[in-house]
């Protein structure tokens, strides 16, 4: 029974690092134009349940209702509520650190309903948003609020930002004439791009940026006059923001589940040896029991400890005690260990992003016990 025990706590240590999980998630939808508060409350679930049956499970999903009510107590600098500004919300999601950020909002029409739902960017790329018009009843609703999750779980698009010191400029992108050039990103394929701008009066600017998958390029472009010998000064291209490093949290999170398998490791010798205690005293109780002649004992110290029965009891014991003391130094060791590597990721900043005010502190539990050690001699 006390094995089994042991194998559940075991699997319940472990259960966090076999699901894959990646980072959280939060899913904010809100109701207007008349939109009943049970619909959209379920139209909520009906998302968070369509992100993690389609992500098979990668996301663990922050309670709405915290989230909302934390937000609701933040003003931007304009005395804005926060969750009423992307930005607002988006500065939030850096903070805790999360991966997925969607906000929406429902309400009714006259030929059904209406639907926005926006992708906050959370690594300097814009937001997406999808905004759709629901012809029908409940039933379609949900059909179409089930199909934004594919859109949600697929890559972040790439988008470039264009920026010249003479206005007026002409874009031409890959060849193709873009138009004249705009303040918004544009959104392009990953991969090189070859950026070139014209003016009359000004010689060309070309310029070759290559961009990942899901970032914000940026080219800043400067134009000489032309006929001058003036060289204009390449522009800089500023490499995406990069996360923090995760290798302190996760040796962290090894080290947390050592603890916990050390610490059931302990209890379960610890049970063991207190069984070889009781075993003991049981036999001893057993061989000494004369009657009339009260607490006498057929058996001196010495042949009782040599029984073949007692001495298999002791040397279990001995083995028990061992494993136990062993068991409790690796929890405390581990443990430490645990708490030294959060403590690392709670304080070592990002090499790139300065825009995170602070890191959260997660404590990690473990017993205080440096050592434990039980005698079996009578």
């Amino acid at each position: 029974m006390r094995r089994a025990l042991l194998i559940v706590l075991l699997l319940t240590v472990a259960a966090p690092f076999a699901s894959g999980q990646t980072g959280q998630g939060v899913v904010i939808l809100m109701g207007e134009s008349g939109a009943e508060a049970d619909l959209v409350a379920d139209l909520g679930e009906v998302l968070v349940t369509a992100l993690l049956q389609k992500s098979n499970n990668r996301y663990r999903f922050l309670g709405k209702e915290g989230v909302v009510a934390e937000l609701k107590q933040r003003r931007t600098e304009s005395g804005q509520v926060c969750i009423e500004s992307n930005d607002c919300i988006r500065a939030y999601a850096q903070e805790k650190e999360l991966v997925l950020m969607v906000y929406g909002k429902v309400g009714k029409a006259a030929y059904g309903y209406w639907l926005i739902i926006t992708k906050i960017g959370l690594t300097g790329i814009p937001d997406e948003i999808q905004k759709m018009k629901v012809e029908g009843g409940v039933t379609k609703l949900i059909e179409d609020v089930e199909a934004a999750a594919d859109w949600l779980l697929g890559p972040d698009k790439t988008w470039l930002e264009v920026s010249v010191d003479q206005n007026g400029a002409l874009l031409f992108l890959d060849g193709n004439e873009i138009g004249a050039v705009a303040a918004a990103p544009m959104q392009v394929a990953p991969g090189k791009h070859t950026v070139r701008l014209t003016k009359e009066g000004y010689a060309d600017s070309l310029t070759e940026v290559h961009c990942d998958q899901g970032t914000l390029c940026k080219v800043e472009a400067t134009m000489a006059v032309a006929g001058t010998d003036t060289v204009p000064i390449p522009p800089v291209v500023e490499p995406p923001q990069r996360k923090k490093t995760k290798a302190w949290k996760a040796l962290g999170w090894v080290f947390t589940g050592l603890t916990a398998a050390s610490l059931g490791s302990s209890i379960y010798f610890t049970v063991m040896m207190n069984d070889d205690v009781k075993r003991y005293d049981d036999l001893l109780g057993k061989e000494c029991t004369l009657g009339d002649k009260g607490n006498e004992c057929p058996w001196s110290e010495k042949k009782f400890n040599n029984l073949p029965e007692v001495r298999s009891i002791k040397d279990d014991g001995k083995t028990h005690s061992t494993w136990a003391t062993i068991s409790w130094i690796g929890t405390g060791v581990a443990g430490a260990a645990a708490l030294t590597f959060f403590l690392v990721d709670a304080f070592v900043p990002a090499p790139v992003d300065h825009t995170t005010a602070f890191r959260r502190f997660q404590p990690v539990v473990h017993p205080g016990f440096t050592g434990m050690t039980f005698n079996l001699d009578f």
